[in-house]
């Protein structure tokens, strides 16, 4: 036998041992199970919303489903979805970008403290992000409400933190550092 016969399956076992090393076989791994585990639900999901009847043995397909919900729901609800997407993300790209800016490329003051305190708001949960904003916006009780009412008067505090507005800013805000 020659010499690349004989090294041949060394090879082999080598570059096995080095994939396995490299964690590239894990990563397939854990990507198999998980369309194993994700895939089946969501084409039986698939499947069921096309049904639109017949038989068991040959049901009809169509998108007539996707028309009733869309009718039913009416424009103005996916106009407000729109808009609540893209303003907050808008909101959020236009302050996360010009924050990243002053911390990458200026000598502003305390941009250490922006940069860390940044990467600390990604490990708050965003449900306590959200609780904070409400108990500083809140149309009732918010501390800033309250203020503003001292100063301004009325009933009720000048931010509408439950409006499509208020929903905006708070999620822009709640995003920025991503």
């Amino acid at each position: 036998m020659s010499e690349t016969t004989l090294a041949r399956p060394w090879g082999r076992a080598e570059h096995l041992a080095r994939r396995l090393r490299s964690g590239e076989t894990a990563i397939l791994a854990l990507l198999a199970l998980v369309l194993v585990v994700v895939l089946p639900p969501f084409l039986f999901l698939l499947r069921a919303s096309l049904v639109l009847g017949g038989t068991d043995a040959e049901p009809r397909y169509g998108f007539d489903n996707f028309i009733s919900v869309i009718a039913r729901s009416g424009a103005e609800l996916w106009i407000t979805t729109l808009v609540y997407a893209l303003g907050s993300s808008a909101l959020a790209i236009a302050l996360g970008v010009s924050s990243a800016w002053l911390v990458a490329r200026t000598d502003a003051p305390f941009r250490r403290i922006a940069m860390v305190a940044a990467f600390l708001s990604l490990a708050v949960p965003v449900i306590i992000k959200s609780i904070g904003w409400i108990m500083l916006l809140g149309p009732n009780s918010g501390l800033v409400n309250v203020m503003l009412r001292l100063v301004v008067g009325g009933d009720e505090g000048p931010i509408e933190l439950y409006s499509l507005g208020g929903m905006i800013f708070v999620e822009g805000m709640l995003w920025m550092p991503v």
